[in-house]
């Protein structure tokens, strides 16, 4: 999480992209698109009413406060990984949180 002051009117460096010797994910080198680059890539669905008539901070804010649901696809480092909204591993990964949640509520 990031926090910047109200009246600020650009966002806070490293936002959306490296600024220096590290990237966002923690991995080392440039950031861009670039050959031997990690590619990760998130795709929005460009219908969804939250994002119509958007641009700039105005769509990023509209997608992660109003439109959680509309990302459609994403590649981590150049693999897809998410198609028409869902992770491809969501089933194994729903299990592992379901029995994750079971110990911690076990436990208190």
């Amino acid at each position: 999480m990031f926090s910047q002051p109200v009246r600020a009117r650009r966002r806070a460096p490293n936002h959306f992209e490296s600024v220096g010797g590290r990237s966002p994910g923690g991995r080392s080198g440039s950031a861009g698109l670039n050959i031997g680059n990690s590619a990760d890539i998130v795709c929005l669905k460009t219908d969804h009413p939250a994002l119509w008539n958007r641009s700039g901070d105005a769509l990023l804010d509209s997608w992660i406060f109003a439109a959680r649901d509309a990302v459609d696809h994403v590649w981590r480092r150049g693999q897809k990984v998410v198609t028409g909204g869902r992770h491809f591993a969501r089933d194994q990964i729903a299990v592992r949180y379901h029995k994750t949640l079971e110990v911690i509520i076990g436990a208190i």
